[in-house]
């Protein structure tokens, strides 16, 4: 019998160790979001466009990684035309 008290947790670290692919992911996406934040003209226009600021993601929220990537998905077409 396994005993663990947080099932998002227990969750959240079985996945870690299953793929480090998901890793890389977060982590790539946690940069562009870091980049996101400290760029004034970006966020003025996500605010602009009505679109919500990316949140960062954190290891201990297990559903901010999910936040995360689909603030990203929304403010794409704004960070990308911001950059380049």
């Amino acid at each position: 019998m396994l005993h663990h008290r947080c099932l998002a947790h227990l969750l959240n670290r079985l996945g870690c160790k299953i793929t480090a692919r998901v890793k890389d992911l977060v982590d790539w996406a946690s940069t562009i979001t870091a980049f996101t934040h400290v760029h004034p003209p970006i966020l003025a226009r996500l605010k602009q466009e009505k679109i919500t600021k990316v949140q960062k993601h954190c290891q201990l929220r297990w559903y901010s990684t999910t936040n995360m990537l689909e603030a990203l998905l929304n403010a794409k077409d704004v960070i990308v035309e911001e950059v380049f």
